[in-house]
């Protein structure tokens, strides 16, 4: 899962980098979604070289990335009604959740499977125990 969220920041980044330039850099809210793959790729990094901290750290990526599903929607929402909005804060107001629900899903699905393995695992060791005693 590190690599994912380091994956998915450097989208971020990308996706922020291009709609600027796209956008003939206008607006310095353009960035907004850098500064929070900066700090997706900080939590990847963080985790692989933190292993005991790193069920917090990937919680940690997975709220901030549950943040970025969540506001830029309600941006896309207010700018339906303006007519004069540009179309590449639209664009990526719409790119950026769409990469961080995606992120979501894969985070969930890690989760889900690290908690079963951890399930199983102590369920083994609780049956190899009572066959010693």
């Amino acid at each position: 899962m590190p690599l994912i969220t380091i994956g998915f920041g450097v989208l971020l980044m990308v996706i922020s980098i291009l709609t600027y330039v796209l956008a003939e850099g206008q607006g310095a809210g353009a960035f907004a979604p850098a500064v929070l793959g900066l700090l997706l790729v900080g939590c990847g990094v963080a985790s692989i070289f933190k292993r005991e901290y790193r069920k917090h750290i990937m919680h940690g990526a997975v709220l901030l990335a549950a943040i970025a599903v969540v506001y830029p929607l309600i941006v896309v929402i207010d700018f339906m009604y303006p007519p004069s909005q540009e179309n590449m804060t639209v664009t990526r107001n719409i790119l950026v959740p769409l990469a961080c629900g995606v992120y979501l899903y894969l985070a969930i699905q890690s989760f889900r499977s690290a908690r079963r393995s951890r399930s199983s695992n102590s369920t083994n060791e609780v049956d190899s125990g009572d066959d010693k005693s």
